[in-house]
């Protein structure tokens, strides 16, 4: 299954809270569908060159990340959430703002973070 995660800036409203498999949104951590039909993760933090976040949703062996950068000049790293340690994984530069992350095996809900960087 691919599955393509975009920003939502922090002045956009979410219409409809997306339940977790727990049954209710986390606290902190509010995934919402958007109109475009794409899951948006509030939770992401993102300065002028970086966003970071958590991957991993229990199906998707290929997470597409839109970090509208405008370029391939960036680097990436993707680590477990329990240990710390740095997972090897595929990095793609899909497009100038897409960054997408594959996986041999479906990471669990939440279990893996991430950092892109604009390298310019």
């Amino acid at each position: 299954m691919n599955r393509i995660l975009r920003l939502i800036d922090s002045d956009e409203v979410a219409e409809d809270p997306v339940e977790t498999s727990a049954g209710a949104a986390d606290a902190g951590r509010i995934p919402v569908l958007g109109a475009d039909g794409l899951l948006h993760e509030s939770l992401w933090k993102r300065s002028e060159k970086t966003i970071s976040g958590t991957l991993g949703d229990g199906t998707a062996t290929q997470i597409a990340i839109q970090h509208d950068f405008g370029t391939k000049a960036i680097v990436s790293q993707v680590w477990e959430v329990a240990t710390g340690e740095t997972v090897w994984c595929g990095m793609i530069r899909t497009s100038d703002d897409v960054m997408t992350f594959r996986f041999a095996k479906p990471p669990a809900d939440a279990s893996l973070e991430f950092v892109i960087q604009k390298m310019t």
